[in-house]
């Protein structure tokens, strides 16, 4: 050794001997491959490795509430909902609805067109109202509200059903607040912007209950494509994401400070 010594084995020497005549360096059928099964073998019932622990439980229950907060919240986007707004229009031009594509159009312009109003406005100068404690009405909620909504309205004025259009409003109501909840729950608006934005979306199905008739052609057949229109549209573009929030925000206070209103 360095130190003039007797060289001797170091402590861990005999131990990877021993190891070496145990395991077997890649002997075929033994030494490494009994180990290698021993490794892999399924754990006994009821041993901890055989069981979930309770925080990958919760975990994976976050992660599968996550994802329907999420799909609920997609199914508003406006890459999902403008689309199906306008392949409505579409679908009533077509079979030659004119009035009905005309209070279409006029109910998804005054719900979605004020809940833009609404934005500019409130984005700039919600701070002078703090007891409302709204900054940014939530268009995702506005958005449910004017399109599914409207849609199933304008589908039970198709149908002339009894109590159609309360069955309309109250189907509508549930998807409203599944989109509603969702944008509360991932934090991307309070529960008073969700309402003002819910009560924004709700003005297109009341005023697509009131003309009577809705619809003056006779062929009900062709109307009822309006039920398969979500089926059809939603699918193909449930996922993508328009990414509207940060132009409106620009445009609202860029508006403000060309109007020098609420201290912008």
């Amino acid at each position: 050794s360095a130190w003039g010594g007797t060289a001797s084995a170091s402590p861990a020497e005999p131990c990877r001997e021993k190891s070496k005549a145990v395991i077997g360096p890649g002997r075929p059928g033994g030494g490494n491959e009994p180990r290698r099964r021993r490794l892999g073998r399924t754990p006994l019932r009821g041993s901890p490795a055989s069981t979930l622990s309770g925080d990958g439980l919760h975990r994976d229950g976050m992660m599968h509430s996550f994802a329907l907060i999420r799909f609920a919240t997609g199914l508003a986007d406006q890459a999902v909902i403008l689309p199906l707004v306008f392949a409505v229009l579409a679908l009533l031009l077509a079979v030659g609805e004119w009035r009905a594509a005309t209070w279409w159009a006029a109910a998804m312009a005054l719900s979605l067109g004020g809940t833009l109003v609404a934005k500019i406005v409130f984005i700039p100068c919600g701070h002078l109202l703090p007891e409302l404690a709204v900054q940014s009405p939530s268009g995702h909620a506005a958005s449910a509200g004017a399109a599914y909504s409207g849609l199933m309205m304008l589908a039970a004025q198709a149908t002339r059903a009894p109590g159609s259009r309360l069955v309309a409003l109250g189907l509508g109501a549930v998807i409203v607040t599944l989109v509603a909840v969702s944008r509360v729950l991932l934090h991307a608006h309070t529960l008073e912007e969700a309402l003002v934005g819910a009560a924004l979306g709700a003005m297109a199905p009341v005023m697509l209950a009131f003309p009577r008739p809705l619809f003056v052609r006779g062929e009900v057949s062709r109307r009822r494509w309006l039920l398969a229109l979500p089926l059809l549209v939603v699918p193909l573009m449930l996922g993508q994401q328009a990414h509207v929030e940060h132009w409106i925000q620009d445009l609202a206070w860029q508006s403000a400070h060309a109007l020098r209103i609420c201290g912008a």
